[in-house]
């Protein structure tokens, strides 16, 4: 079965039951994310009482991010994280990987949904607007109807974190100010509106 001729026009152990070969990835060349820590049942708790705050599970992440060198979260985590999440929209958008993807979704709403965080890493979220600018520069105009079609999750993302920064955003920080630029460009750029829904319609 391994021979191609023309009674077996394909290897049959190299396809699938559709005929469609199998792609399987070569051991060790695989992207390996960083998994993202998952909501415990006390984070629950904590979300119905104390609203969306993701802060707990960031510095979780930051701290798995810092293991390998052994210290306390500090400018180097903030940096890895920044990386890895440049890195996961690079290989969605110039190397048409789907985890990749998927990785950049998530990092998109841990960060977007932290509140606490906003003053403890204010250097970080400074950073992510930068990285967020640039990162929708790369993207046509129809980038919200097209590459992510239905429920677009980051109109809801970027909306969240709008509102987390004029709530939570320490004053005289720079962080009110750069976050309010960059809304009134994306909302200009792709003509849409970054507004929570209002919870009492």
């Amino acid at each position: 079965m391994s021979i191609v001729d023309r009674q077996h026009p394909t290897r049959v152990r190299f396809t699938d039951a559709q005929g469609l070969p199998e792609m399987m990835p070569m051991e060790g060349s695989t992207i390996r994310f960083q998994p993202i820590p998952k909501i415990t049942l006390a984070d629950c708790c904590n979300l119905k009482t104390a609203g969306v705050d993701n802060t707990d599970r960031l510095c979780t992440l930051l701290s798995q991010l810092g293991e390998s060198i052994g210290e306390a979260v500090g400018d180097y985590e903030c940096k890895e994280l920044l990386a890895e999440f440049q890195y996961a929209f690079v290989t969605f958008l110039m190397g048409h990987v789907y985890e990749g993807f998927e990785q950049w979704k998530r990092l998109n709403h841990l960060l977007c949904s932290c509140q606490q965080a906003l003053t403890t890493y204010q250097q970080l979220y400074n950073d992510l607007l930068m990285a967020l600018h640039f990162q929708l520069k790369e993207c046509g105009v129809d980038f919200f109807e097209d590459a992510l079609a239905n429920d677009n999750f980051l109109i809801t993302t970027l909306a969240l974190l709008f509102a987390n920064i004029e709530d939570h955003a320490g004053e005289g920080t720079g962080l009110r100010t750069r976050g309010a630029k960059f809304r009134m460009l994306v909302e200009k750029r792709f003509k849409r509106s970054f507004e929570l829904p209002d919870d009492t319609a």
